[in-house]
């Protein structure tokens, strides 16, 4: 059977962790898997910008969403669309 957790005791061990203690650190001290506390840090672990605070799932899906986008414009860089759709605009003009 597995050990159920309190959502306390999740939320001051992810604190603790984004308080700069390693994960493997708080593994050995609390006698917890390391892959429990990566789920928690999942869930728990918060990013924080002026205008919106993420949870971990929202910023990694903008993470992969900037990856595609990225991969996307180096696609076109390579293959000089943007250079030839705007000299062709300006022998149009």
């Amino acid at each position: 059977m597995p050990i159920t957790y309190s959502t306390e005791l999740k939320v001051k061990t992810i604190r603790r962790y984004e308080k700069g203690e390693s994960i493997k650190a708080l593994s050995q001290e609390l006698h917890i898997s390391q892959s429990t506390l990566y789920q928690w840090r999942k869930e728990y672990c918060s990013i924080k910008t002026p205008n919106h605070t993420y949870t971990p799932a929202e910023f990694d899906a903008i993470s992969r969403r900037l990856q595609k986008l990225e991969h996307h414009m180096e696609i076109i860089r390579q293959t000089e669309y943007l250079s030839y759709t705007l000299a062709e605009k300006a022998c149009h003009s």
